[in-house]
């Protein structure tokens, strides 16, 4: 096989399963909107008092335990929806390109001026296009290696969140 093709296949590999990570992340982030609205729904039943004018230690500790709950579960659920549209949806520009370098494969550098890309095609020789391709490879490696990471970390804690979620409506129902 040609090492450009080779090359070409790697990127075109890895930006597919950028595009499968993205696709798990929407899925996951759909997840995160429906427990928020869940939680939602149940925090809107909450009733604030004054936990030392209510009688017994039970009825102090259940107030304290269910607003601590509630607190520490919206903020991880806003947590991780950030993560989700921040940190692994948003599209993202390559970081480790050298100052000044004109890539002729990557689109901000192309972008940038039409006459310089031209020129420094025309001027490339074959085997450094093989580097051209290789870099970016590289580039979209990095950011699949991050959005992969994030997204595991995000997915990892979901059956937390769940059991947080079902305490905190036990909480509000039962009690």
């Amino acid at each position: 096989m040609d090492r450009l093709l080779f090359a070409i296949e790697s990127f075109k590999n890895v930006q597919e399963l950028i595009r499968f990570i993205d696709q798990k992340a929407g899925a996951v982030l759909v997840i995160y909107g429906f427990i928020l609205t869940v939680f939602v729904d149940f925090a809107k039943k909450l009733q604030f008092v004054n936990p030392f004018e209510m009688g017994g230690f039970f009825s102090v500790f259940h107030s304290i335990a269910t607003l601590l709950l509630g607190i520490f579960l919206a903020g991880m659920l806003l947590y991780k929806i950030y993560i989700l549209v921040a940190k692994i949806l948003r599209p993202r520009l390559a970081g480790n390109y050298d100052p000044g370098k004109m890539s002729v494969y990557y689109f901000e550098h192309i972008a940038q001026n039409k006459a310089v890309y031209m020129e420094t095609f025309h001027h490339t020789q074959d085997d450094k296009l093989v580097d051209e391709v290789l870099e970016q490879v590289f580039e979209v490696s990095k950011i699949m290696t991050q959005k992969s990471e994030r997204l595991c970390h995000v997915m990892t804690s979901l059956f937390s969140t769940i059991v947080a979620l079902l305490v905190f409506i036990l909480l509000v129902e039962i009690f």
